[in-house]
């Protein structure tokens, strides 16, 4: 008998959440806009970070918002407009996090790989724009993803996947013992590399 108590309440909180999510007035994509105000108040000395390390770290960041703000917001739009398309298939954050670069001594490998970091989001903001135009021409003839053809579907994956490792990025510390860069950050980089080289 406890056990159908606990159910019913669990049921009761559960209805009483999806019923306040839905009375809000909150859009999916403005939890994008509302990580850009909050960045507006960040303060660089909440993450100590190295004067040495400023400028690399600037520049990677100002890459990450200018992925997140436009092509991966296109993208994310145009995809949500495709029907049957797998839910794990497209499961991906829609907001920035906002990192700590608790780097506690600075080496030039550090500066050098946030370099080609910052190179490579750059690369892959170039590469989901070149193919934003045939997204748009597969979603325009049909947006049943059942229905496209091998090619649109690899195509459709392999954008889904890149914004997937750019999540996978975005959602781990840069580095974890101070002085050197994460090695789940390094491997979603390669991948990265390996698909837009």
């Amino acid at each position: 008998m406890l056990r159908y108590i606990f159910g019913g309440v669990a049921l009761a909180a559960t209805g009483y959440g999806v019923k306040r999510y839905l009375e809000s007035n909150i859009n999916i994509f403005d939890t994008f806009s509302e990580y850009e105000k909050k960045r507006e108040y960040y303060d660089d000395s909440q993450g100590e970070i190295l004067s040495e390390l400023k400028q690399p770290i600037e520049r990677f960041e100002k890459s990450l918002n200018n992925l997140y703000g436009e092509v991966l917001k296109e993208l994310r739009t145009a995809v949500s407009e495709i029907d049957n398309l797998s839910k794990d298939e497209f499961c991906v954050d829609f907001e920035l996090s906002q990192k700590n670069y608790n780097f506690t001594c600075v080496n030039d490998e550090t500066v050098q790989n946030l370099n080609k970091y910052t190179e490579i989001l750059v690369n892959v903001e170039k590469y989901i724009l070149k193919y934003l135009d045939t997204l748009d021409t597969i979603i325009i003839s049909s947006n049943d993803f059942t229905k496209y053809t091998r090619e649109d579907k690899e195509l459709i994956q392999e954008l889904i996947y890149i914004h997937k490792i750019v999540d996978n990025i975005n959602n781990h510390e840069i580095t974890s013992d101070g002085i050197t860069i994460s090695r789940e950050v390094k491997r979603a980089f390669g991948k990265l590399e390996g698909i837009i080289a």
